[in-house]
């Protein structure tokens, strides 16, 4: 086995363990050692099961100790460098990528490079997510609920889906489903969502004859608006589903205070999108060129 174990004689020590961490060993002069795992942002003692440093993401998750490992969720989530969790996403969960401050990096921290070789869905999907990073142009501050259960809402909704260590949103290429109406869906059930990078919305508004557009950049805000009021305000967002609204007609109303609720504040995002806004819940489903094309021309 010589070469091949971390234990064999005459060759040189493996120090790269668990999760290809660094082993810290032999690193006193009397040949001690901590035995340390180094994830870079912090140590991990495998023998107590224990970090020596809180994660210097803890702030955001105050909901968990700060000394615990993705969550206590292992199977799903990894912690390559201490300080942000990846994500299983693609096909069968099969690929792992972690998008970070509008970059996609690989397992090994290796930043992805889009290029014209890279999957088109995932490259459409990125462009889509840094053009509505950009700016903030998901950040909203509204009043969610109805009746007496009304409280306020806000912040970056982008950011905080891609932050929190709760809940993982996976954005699906719906492009051979055969009902273009859900080439752009939420499902609560498994917080999915159906996004096509290539399929828009045409619509008029009430009282105007002239033919609007809006890109599947804003079909994706739409629906990761969805799935931020779900998760974020479950209860309130329950109540705006059942209760319904005429607001829309004489063309479609929305049907429920949820669909309207959820399309006003993608009307806030596709103001900074440059992009018209909707008073109705009518709309036509109609290809476009790419993700952050703003007409289908």
């Amino acid at each position: 086995m010589s070469g091949i174990s971390s234990k064999a004689a005459g060759v040189l020590q493996n120090k790269n363990q668990y999760n290809g961490k660094e082993k810290q060993s032999n690193e006193f002069s009397d040949g001690s050692d901590l035995d340390w795992l180094d994830y870079g942002a912090r140590m991990y003692d495998a023998k107590i099961g224990r970090w020596m440093i809180t994660d210097p993401k803890s702030e955001k998750y105050l909901g968990y100790s700060p000394f615990c490992y993705t969550v206590n969720n292992p199977i799903l989530f990894i912690d390559p460098n201490g300080k942000e969790i990846w994500i299983n996403y693609g096909e069968d969960n099969a690929s792992k990528a972690r998008w970070e401050n509008g970059k996609l990096y690989d397992e090994k921290g290796k930043k992805i490079k889009i290029n014209k070789s890279t999957d088109k869905f995932l490259s459409e999907t990125f462009k889509a997510l840094n053009l509505l990073r950009k700016d903030n142009k998901m950040e909203f501050n509204a009043d969610i609920g109805v009746g007496e259960n009304v409280r306020p809402a806000g912040g970056n909704a982008l950011e905080k889906l891609a932050s929190d260590k709760s809940f993982k949103v996976s954005i699906i290429n719906s492009a051979k489903i055969e009902d273009k109406f859900d080439h752009h869906l939420y499902n609560k059930t498994n917080n999915s969502i159906n996004f096509d990078p290539n399929m828009g919305l045409k619509f008029n508004n009430n009282g105007d004859p002239q033919t609007y557009y809006n890109s599947p950049t804003s079909s994706l805000a739409h629906e990761l608006y969805h799935a931020f009021n779900q998760i974020f305000y479950p209860k309130e967002t329950s109540d705006m589903i059942n209760t319904p609204t005429d607001v829309g007609k004489p063309r479609k109303s929305f049907g429920n205070v949820s669909e309207l609720f959820t399309t006003e504040q993608t009307n806030g995002t596709n103001i900074k999108l440059r992009e018209p806004t909707r008073d109705n819940y009518s709309g036509t489903p109609v290809p476009f060129p790419s993700a952050t094309a703003r007409s289908p021309k």
